[in-house]
């Protein structure tokens, strides 16, 4: 026996004799009296422990007095057997979206058999908790010519992992993993920066990170564009201006909960043209949770400032008395400080005109609010207090600027104040960058701020 020659000739195992019967064959069996016959030899044997679907040449010898005749070597290939092993698939990315899987088939050794059949799996991880965190889904099976598939519809710059199957006519064997990235592709969702004045020359523009990456860390190109309809460029001055239906939101931290209350700040509001009807605006609006028993409120009713608050269950107005009713939307800057000691409000207009009112309440603490809003309330918010006549909250919000706005941090035993930092608001909406400053000159008009249109239907 030996194995079957490779293409050099060379047989593994090499030639060996495997089976040597004893005996005599007679090709005249005619037994005489007295004659004792030797068997005759064994013409078949059985060889074991050989390798599954692996080529053999048998020959046979046979001798006698006069000598040897060799039979021609006759080939016989063993029965398939379990495959042993296969390797690992070997993933490629092709692009954003594709992966390339494709595999080595294993040797003859390893295969034991005709390969008919690979199957191909891919890993999936779940986020759902009630799941299990891993699970396979068969993606391809196909004849076992084929060596590669392609995996489409995948995200971009992602990492999968997959095994492969290979079967003969007995049985299959699984390979260990193999994974792959998909090839990058742009970022997607990237938010426009927000810019704010750094000084008189300069403007600071920063952003957060794309929400799809798509790919490693991203580099950034920031550009510039001169706005439209931006020539010659508006007068403007330092403040925050709000167009109409914007606001800023705060926490409501920003107003301490105390027995005293100071807010002071500057505002110019005008009327559209000078026939138009007072002004009535929503400067500042601060609540309590829940039921709204507590509130500290700036507004403008007809042109005039009012102070409004309640330290729960009596709310009171405060408005200029010595003003003779004068009203202050007239597109100038004015000064305008409220405080609140205990139960007795102020209010103070270009530090002259002035104002006291008191509360029939003997509460004396306002505590702390739900949120603060400068400039206007959002559409959705409800407000369930019912007050009414001096005390009633205006809804409108606020057409004009605002500046240079300072809450009171602590009364006694010294008064400390801070300036509002405008980037502290958890939320905005619809209002002007506060680096973009107040206008002085506005004509009557559409406005554009840059980067904006007009569609007509």
């Amino acid at each position: 026996m030996r194995g079957a020659p490779d293409s050099e000739g060379v047989t593994t195992p090499p030639e060996t004799r495997i089976f040597y019967p004893a005996g005599w064959y007679n090709p005249r069996p005619t037994v005489t009296p007295g004659e004792d016959p030797v068997e005759e030899p064994s013409t078949n044997f059985t060889q074991e422990n050989l390798s599954p679907f692996t080529d053999y040449e048998f020959r046979v010898t046979a001798m006698n007095q006069a000598g040897t005749g060799l039979s021609e070597w006759a080939s016989v290939t063993t029965l398939e057997a379990f495959p042993l092993s296969m390797s690992s698939p070997i993933v490629v990315g092709i692009s954003s979206t594709d992966l390339n899987v494709s595999w080595i088939p294993p040797s003859r050794d390893q295969a034991r058999g005709a390969i008919i059949q690979y199957t191909l799996y891919q890993f999936l991880q779940s986020l759902d908790p009630f799941a299990p965190p891993e699970s396979t889904q068969l993606i391809y099976a196909g004849p076992g010519y084929v060596t590669n598939f392609i995996v489409t519809n995948l995200e971009p710059y992602s990492s999968h992992e997959f095994a492969v199957e290979a079967c003969n006519s007995v049985g299959c064997v699984t390979s260990a993993r193999g994974s792959g990235n998909t090839l990058p592709d742009a970022p997607e969702n990237q938010e426009a920066p927000s810019a704010d004045g750094y000084n008189v020359t300069s403007i600071r523009a920063s952003w957060l990170p794309p929400t799809i990456q798509n790919g490693p860390l991203a580099s950034y190109n920031l550009q510039r564009m001169e706005a439209s309809l931006n020539s010659p460029p508006p007068v403007v001055e330092m403040g925050s201006r709000f167009s109409g239906g914007g606001y800023y939101k705060f926490t409501g931290s920003l107003i301490p909960t105390s027995a005293y209350t100071g807010i002071e700040l500057e505002f110019r509001i005008g009327r559209p043209t000078p026939y138009s009807q007072p002004v009535s605006a929503l400067l500042l609006f601060a609540v309590s949770r829940d039921e709204q028993a507590e509130y500290i409120v700036i507004q403008l009713r007809d042109g005039r400032p009012w102070f409004l608050f309640d330290p729960q269950g009596g709310a009171v107005g405060v408005t200029p008395t010595n003003d003779g009713g004068r009203v202050y939307d007239d597109n100038t800057w004015h000064h305008l400080k409220v405080t609140r000691d205990g139960a007795r409000g102020y209010i103070t207009v270009d530090q002259i005109y002035t104002g006291t009112a008191l509360s029939s309440t003997s509460s004396t603490i306002i505590g702390i609010s739900d949120s603060v809003f400068i400039g206007g309330l959002p559409n959705d918010f409800n407000i369930i207090r019912t007050d009414t006549g001096d005390t009633e909250v205006v809804k409108s919000s606020l057409v004009g600027c605002i500046k240079n706005i300072q809450i009171e941090q602590q009364h006694v035993p010294t008064e400390v104040w801070q300036a509002l930092d405008w980037s502290d608001a958890i939320e905005t909406y619809q209002v002007v960058p506060t680096w973009e400053g107040c206008p002085t000159n506005l004509d009557t008009g559409v406005h554009f701020l840059g980067g904006g249109k007009i569609i007509k239907l």
